[in-house]
């Protein structure tokens, strides 16, 4: 296979062994041997192909094959040429649990069929739709988005859409922050906006708007050890804001450094919530600025030392999350270190001539680093580098891109994790041995995509905005989630009540306190549903517990309890104390034919 430019990647769901790729300017290419070799199939596509878009199978047959080349086409196995449909697609997807219902999205419209694309049905969409989404378990609720307009969406298979990027004021959507343990409050940040979700991201609230632009952008980050807290710099108007409400409400602690002529990035000291860093752009060396009052004053940092350097550029600030007096930067003049808590700080030399563009830290073993860089220019350059020291040595990672512009790893699983490339997506669960494209779920990713990650649920959900990122999991802090096997009992129903544990912080021992919540406020604990709150268990909790469906209470619903609405909660404290060392877990249930 000789080389190509290939922006789409899909693995036939049937096959493992099959992979198609779409690739401009020279058309859609097959491999039956997971790879090893390549065939190119462009009979019947002609000079239709002006784009190479997405790429897709059906889940349900091999010779299904979806083509988006500006134009829809349909791979005919029989005669192995394409079908022109006849009309513009930039994206396709099958219905996961149905794959004869099909979505295809344009310029301005949606197309849907129920019969595996014999007819369609036309939704006028009234936006740019660049990729299209079906959830795995509603074939009705489809996701359409656009890196310019937002994202938009129906639960109604697209006869009728609702802007779910409502009140985002933004041009682009650069960044997303999760906010509380269950990742439902949300918070985005674009060129010139903030806006906050308190529902998962089906609705926005703008809480900041600026008149940046360019590099006079807003950036956004959030204190590790309060996730109330979050400060945000503007460049455009050198002012330095914080929110202690997650993003609800902004007020105003200081200007910027003045010698900072626009921030490229804000970090949060984990265990100091009022100790802050700022990185961007100067005319002069001082591109590195510290708070240790939350921006109320500044101080500069000796970045480069023995020397400085005119129009220097600093483009993100990373702080070990087990010991923050290690300081990483990023700069124009390579990576740079501070073992001292940015008192002075030494070149990392060891990575010869990378100059990478983002660092991560895998949270259960800090001295596991991974950078990497968006670039295409060096064929031999690695778009991704590993250290095991703490950054003492770098060995290069082999990737399926030549670039990678940012990367979310699992907190309970250092080896699983996501990296985004140029317009696509990749996925490993051993540490990079082996890659899985997800390009072809029908999500278009944007040149440079910011990820996060949800997982602590089953489908890892992941949250995708373009042009810049910031991803963040929970360091230390213990999740909990409980589930009821069905949400309305009667009387001789069987009752299962049944929790999930996730531990990426520190091992300890701990207290878990369940309790339930009686229509009229009576509160009973477990064990026993008696009235004392002796813990359900009292323990160790190892630092990489993952605990998937554990049975808290199973048994047949008594006859004499009263009809209505339950709530049961969980959380986990300090052994022998009242110190909570979770989210406080909540599921609610109803019981009907019982006592009124």
């Amino acid at each position: 296979m000789y080389a190509v430019a290939a922006d789409r990647i899909c693995v036939d769901p049937n096959d493992s062994e099959t992979v198609w790729m779409s690739c401009y300017p020279e058309g859609p290419m097959r491999s039956t041997d997971g790879g090893i070799t390549w065939e190119l199939l462009t009979d019947g596509l002609g000079s239709k192909v002006s784009y190479a878009g997405n790429i897709s199978v059906s889940p349900s047959d091999s010779d299904e094959v979806l083509l988006c080349a500006d134009q829809l086409f349909k791979w005919n196995a029989l005669e192995a040429r394409w079908e022109l449909f006849g009309f513009d697609a930039f994206d396709v997807a099958f219905v996961p649990t149905d794959p004869s219902r099909i979505y295809v999205c344009d310029y301005n419209y949606v197309y849907f069929s129920g019969d595996a694309g014999d007819s369609w049905q036309i939704y006028s969409a009234e936006q740019s739709g660049r990729s299209i989404a079906v959830s795995h378990y509603d074939p009705y609720d489809v996701i359409i988005a656009d890196p310019y307009s937002g994202v938009w969406r129906s639960d109604n298979g697209c006869e009728t859409l609702t802007f779910s990027s409502d009140g985002i004021s933004g041009t682009y959507i650069d960044g997303l922050l999760a906010c509380d343990s269950e990742k439902q409050a949300l918070v985005c940040f674009g060129d010139d906006s903030v806006a906050r979700s308190v529902d998962g991201g089906n609705s926005w609230t703008t809480t900041m708007t600026t008149d940046a632009y360019y590099e006079y952008r807003l950036h956004i980050a959030k204190s590790p050890s309060d996730p109330r807290v979050m400060y945000a710099s503007d460049s455009s108007y050198w002012t330095f804001s914080k929110s202690e409400d997650m993003g609800a409400t902004w007020f105003l602690v200081s200007e910027m450094p003045y010698d900072l002529y626009w921030a490229n990035d804000v970090a949060v000291d984990p265990r100091e919530p009022r100790k802050v860093y700022l990185a961007g752009f100067s005319y002069y060396s001082e591109v590195t600025y510290r708070s240790s009052d939350g921006g109320a004053s500044w101080e500069a940092l000796n970045l480069y030392p023995g020397g400085s350097w005119d129009y220097a550029e600093a483009f993100f600030i990373r702080i070990d999350p087990r010991d923050s007096t290690r300081i990483f930067v990023g700069t124009s003049e390579g990576l740079y270190l501070s073992e001292n808590d940015g008192e002075s700080f030494s070149r990392v030399n060891n990575l010869g001539g990378f100059v990478p563009d983002f660092l991560e830290f895998d949270l259960l073993d800090s001295q596991t680093i991974y950078c990497g860089r968006n670039t295409t220019d060096e064929a031999n350059s690695p778009a991704l580098c590993l250290s095991s020291d703490g950054g003492g040595t770098w060995a290069p990672i082999d990737t399926p891109v030549t670039g990678v512009c940012a990367m979310a790893i699992n907190p309970d699983d250092g080896d699983e994790f996501y990296i985004a490339g140029q317009r696509n997506l990749h996925h490993t669960i051993d540490a990079g041995e082996v890659w899985l494209p997800l390009a072809m779920d029908g999500f278009d990713c944007p040149v440079s995509t910011a990820i996060l990650v949800d997982f602590d649920h089953a489908g890892n959900t992941i949250y995708a905005t373009g042009y810049g990122v910031f991803s963040f999991f929970d360091v230390g802090t213990p999740f909990i989630s409980l589930s009821v096997s069905q949400p309305v009992y009667a009387a001789g129903d069987m009752f299962h009540l049944s929790c999930n544990i996730t531990n990426p912080g520190a091992s300890s021992n701990v207290d878990l306190i369940v309790w339930i919540e009686l229509p009229g406020g009576t509160v009973v604990y477990l064990p026993g549903l008696g009235l004392s709150r002796a813990p359900f268990y009292s323990g160790w909790l190892p630092r990489r517990l993952s605990l998937k469906d554990y049975t808290l209470l199973e048994a047949p619903v008594d006859a004499g309890l009263p009809s209505g609405d339950y709530t049961v909660f969980a959380a986990l404290y300090e052994q022998g104390a009242d110190e909570q060392l979770s989210n406080i877990a909540a599921e609610t249930f109803t019981m009907v034919s019982g006592i009124e």
